[in-house]
């Protein structure tokens, strides 16, 4: 802590500067426009329990009784009077005489970081103001700002006279060094630092902003959602904070300080659970899910104090918030070396961040808490800020190195994915043209027994029934004749049924010339075999129909009016085949029967996904459903080459 606070003062070495002694500060030597300003740190004249103005120092012989003297910057508390110390709560007049040295000079007081309310005269000219001096909390009114003044100097002792009330604040006096130099390098300081202010609040701003927006883009990842947040509550906290000199007064003059003071520890507050909700959600199995919840108890019972209670009662109680935060800081720091040790992604760098900023906020913590030297409390808000900045652009790194290596995966994957879909298209297909094959096989083989049992089989059959009608007509009497006419009989069934399944394997019309089945035999043979009126209706375009699906069309037609005739109970049936358009052929059967839902109970096959599977070869839609009237409906639709020119005649 010794380190950080030596670097948060570190710039000239105070030793070589002007020190006031005994509420007087020699300048006569130094030059301001060389040596740029200079603080008025050193002893000043206090004067305890006194309200005093320039005209109370005017008659050296009225002068009121000295305290003592009061190191600048610091805080009368604990300042020894009559053997006690004196509490953080109470009014005082401070002076210090100045020696500016001879030659007329234009020069401009800082006073930057005053807490309490104050006036400040100059010669007897009241220079600056902050806030409504009072005798309590409830007549003070503080306004913490940055106040610069015009001071001119004609070569003439300065006399300054400080009067300071502090009812609202846990540190009374000055904690910041009121600056002595000329107009231009205090003005430009001032514009620089506002100016760097803006860069960090415009750094964690967009920051906020963009992660807001890759959360919109992937609502499932709520790390972004987090440290978008978080961004947003350290933009509040900086800009409402001292250490940018409220730069929020750029944009809001007029706003409350204790509100704006409240805005600020409200901040502060809720980046605590944010922030370890951020470093659960990267690194759940190491940060606990159980002192989640302890934070977020915590921390919204400081918001409830802050935001009910009067201010200075919770200035009081704030030092056991941040104790409390340097817990988590060692808690988390403990957690991150672990992810960092188990090799997990990006947690070098939160590491790292998290580090510098956690050192930092520590040494301002202790530092508000009056720790440490209060004299660089500036310093070292200003470096917790570049800290903040810090860890936001570390843990931007670590987010931005997970989404590289997810989006890296991604990349791998769908490389991947397309190479086994481009193999899974080709077995696909592979398979659809064996299926086609073997679809053609079983046609062909069915072609081949159908001819064989019609050219083969039946003939044979057909010439035994002609033989043993020849006999019975040779043989009328007898024994013999009656067994030749029932021998005759079951030769006629014989035929027509080695007809019937000659048809039902492959329905043809026996032309060498027929391309494929006939709808036509299939339906006389239904209707004939059922005794259901059955319809049939063909609109083509081609005089021959060569869709090389017809075959099956037939067997879909086929299975339709199998299912038809077993389940539907219907009384009538029409069948249609008919050209759509010029590229599309459609199949429907239609019967008048009981409908889907009811024949759905009846004990069924596979006749359904036969159908669809068959439909599914050729690329057709096949669609079932409620028949106008009722009954059902069988459409299938297939694709058609267009029309073909053949022979009047030979129709399907």
């Amino acid at each position: 802590m010794a380190l950080v606070a030596t670097l948060a003062g570190c710039g000239r070495n105070p030793g070589t500067l002007p020190q006031a002694r005994n509420g007087l500060l020699d300048l006569a030597a130094y030059d301001f426009r060389s040596q740029g300003p200079v603080a008025l740190n050193g002893q000043w004249e206090l004067y305890w329990d006194k309200q005093l103005g320039p005209e109370d120092f005017t008659d050296p012989a009225k002068i009121p009784n000295r305290t003592g003297y009061l190191n600048f910057p610091g805080s009368w508390k604990g300042f020894m009077l009559n053997g006690s110390p004196l509490g953080d709560r109470g009014e005082a007049t401070l002076r210090l005489r100045i020696l500016p040295g001879p030659g007329e000079k234009q020069l401009m007081l800082r006073l930057f970081d005053i807490r309490s309310a104050y006036k400040l005269w100059v010669n007897g000219s009241l220079v600056a103001a902050s806030g409504v001096l009072g005798n309590d909390a409830a007549t003070e009114k503080p306004d913490p700002s940055l106040v610069l003044a015009i001071l001119p100097s004609h070569g003439s002792p300065l006399d300054l006279v400080l009067r300071i009330s502090n009812y609202n604040y846990i540190q009374g006096g000055v904690p910041a060094s009121i600056l002595l130099g000329t107009p231009e390098i205090l003005e430009l300081k001032h514009l620089r630092f506002w100016g760097l202010a803006l860069i960090i609040v415009g750094t964690t701003l967009i920051m906020g902003l963009y992660h807001f927006i890759l959360f919109f883009q992937k609502k499932h990842n709520s790390i972004y959602l987090c440290f978008g947040l978080l961004c947003l509550f350290w933009t509040g906290y900086f800009i409402s904070g001292d250490a940018t000199e409220w730069v929020i007064r750029l944009f809001m003059t007029d706003i409350n300080p204790v509100l704006l003071y409240k805005i600020h520890i409200a901040c502060y507050l809720i980046t605590r659970p944010i922030g370890y909700r951020f470093l659960r959600t990267l690194y759940p199995q190491e940060f606990s899910r159980k002192i989640q919840h302890v934070i977020d108890a915590v921390s919204v019972i400081f918001l409830l104090i802050l935001l009910s209670c009067p201010l200075y009662f919770f200035m009081n109680i704030i030092a056991y918030s941040f104790f409390f935060t340097i817990t988590i800081i060692v808690y988390s720091i403990y957690k991150l070396v672990v992810s960092v040790r188990r090799g997990h992604d990006g947690a070098i760098f939160i590491l790292v961040g998290y580090g510098f900023m956690a050192l930092l906020g520590v040494n301002t913590m202790l530092t508000h808490a009056g720790f440490i030297n209060s004299a660089h409390q500036h310093q070292s808000g200003i470096l917790l800020h570049f800290g903040l900045v810090l860890y936001v652009l570390s843990q931007a790194q670590a987010l931005a190195q997970r989404f590289s290596k997810a989006f890296s995966r991604a990349q791998s994957l769908s490389v991947a994915l397309e190479r086994n879909n481009y193999t899974l298209r080709k077995e696909m297909a592979e398979r659809n043209r064996l299926e086609r094959k073997i679809v053609h096989i079983s046609e062909e083989e069915r072609r081949r027994i159908s001819h064989e049992l019609h050219d083969g089989l039946c003939q044979h059959l057909t010439s035994a029934r002609l033989s043993c009608a020849l006999l019975e007509d040779q043989l009328t009497q007898g024994l013999v004749a009656e067994e030749l006419a029932r021998l005759s009989q079951l030769l006629d069934v014989s035929v027509d049924g080695a007809y019937d399944l000659s048809r039902g394997l492959w329905p043809l019309e026996h032309d060498p010339k027929s391309p494929g089945p006939s709808l036509d035999a299939l339906v006389r043979r239904v209707s004939g075999a059922s005794g259901i009126d059955v319809e049939l209706r063909k609109e083509l375009r081609c005089a021959k129909c060569l869709n090389p699906h017809v075959t099956i069309l037939h067997r879909i037609a086929q299975e339709a009016l199998a299912n038809a005739v077993k389940h539907a109970k219907a009384s009538r049936i029409q069948v249609s085949l008919c050209c759509a358009s010029a590229d599309r052929l459609v199949l429907s059967v239609v019967d008048n029967g009981i409908g889907r839902a009811a024949a759905s109970s009846s004990v069924g096959g596979l006749g359904l996904e036969i159908m669809a599977h068959r439909a599914r070869i050729i690329g057709a839609e096949l669609e079932i459903s409620d028949a106008t009237g009722g009954g059902t409906e069988v459409r299938c639709t297939v694709h058609c080459l267009g029309p073909q020119s053949v022979t009047p005649g030979n129709e399907p």
